[in-house]
């Protein structure tokens, strides 16, 4: 019975357990974008927007739980002082000075109950009266900043309008569509106001204008003098080179045209001293033509 057994045991097949390592894929969070649902719509935020959004989030909580220890720690350090402790100061003061506030205080008291009651009653009235005269003031200065704040609103509303036209004015007699620019209307206004300063009138819009068109004119023919022929193209507009060149033409045939009239009107200066010649005088000059007499 063993020997068959033990036949029996050689017979079977011994069964090995492979275990197969399965990989996963590695995946970059750093190239894909996450959905996440803000305010009940659902965005794609890419990772590192996700991580720098949760660490600002992070910092701003930990801002916020600081900021509201602090404000509770005042509140219950104001609480202690209106109760009377008065023991939490020695923190900040120097008793020295505390001793020396108190002492302060103390000598003020004694000295006011000292005091007559009418005269306490004056001393009352007074500060009464100084506490509305300063209000009055303060009133009276508020609604002076806000009058001269609707003035200076309505003044800088005319000096605009004014400048608009004056500088409208200027397209017209000049001929030139003068831009309209930031620093233009400043410089203008900046003019216009400086005599101010001065204690002088307030110049008009349209002198200011003209002032700084003609220092604008200058400033331009400093800086364009050094620049070539090819430059000055680059820089000028086509409709202003067709302006130079039709001016151009203009005063050469204007030129052309004179030097023709004067010409004409020599030939005509001559035929007319001709004409003027008597008869005498003209058979003076055939006779010495042809007779020599």
């Amino acid at each position: 019975m063993d020997q068959v057994e033990a036949i029996d045991n050689q017979q079977e097949p011994q069964q090995v357990e492979v275990k197969q390592e399965v990989k996963t894929p590695e995946i970059d969070f750093r190239s894909t974008k996450h959905r996440v649902k803000v305010d009940g719509e659902e965005l794609e935020i890419p990772y590192d927007d996700l991580l720098s959004g949760y660490n600002l989030n992070r910092v701003s909580d930990k801002r916020l739980k600081e900021a509201a220890k602090m404000r509770k720690d005042v509140e219950s350090f104001v609480s202690r002082l209106s109760d009377g402790d008065l023991s939490l100061l020695e923190e900040f003061v120097p008793k020295e000075k505390l001793r020396g506030w108190a002492e302060k205080e103390l000598t003020e008291y004694v000295q006011w109950e000292e005091l007559p009651e009418y005269e306490k009653k004056r001393i009352i009235a007074e500060q009464e009266r100084d506490k509305v005269k300063k209000e009055l003031e303060l009133r009276d200065k508020r609604d002076s900043d806000e009058k001269y704040a609707i003035i200076d609103q309505q003044v800088a509303l005319e000096i605009d309008n004014e400048i608009s036209d004056a500088i409208e004015s200027l397209r017209k007699t000049s001929g030139f569509e003068v831009p309209v620019t930031a620093e233009l209307v400043q410089d203008i206004a900046r003019l216009m106001l400086s005599q101010l300063q001065d204690g002088d009138e307030r110049m008009t819009a349209k002198s200011a204008t003209e002032k700084i068109w003609d220092r604008y004119r200058k400033k331009f023919g400093s800086y364009v003098s050094s620049l070539s022929a090819s430059d000055l193209k680059g820089i000028l507009t086509p409709s202003q080179l067709k302006a130079l060149r039709k001016e151009e033409l203009e005063e050469a045939m204007s030129s052309m045209s004179n030097n023709i009239r004067q010409f004409k009107s020599d030939g005509t200066e001559k035929k007319k001293k001709t004409e003027k010649i008597d008869v005498d005088s003209f058979f003076k000059q055939l006779d010495k033509k042809f007779y020599g007499r």
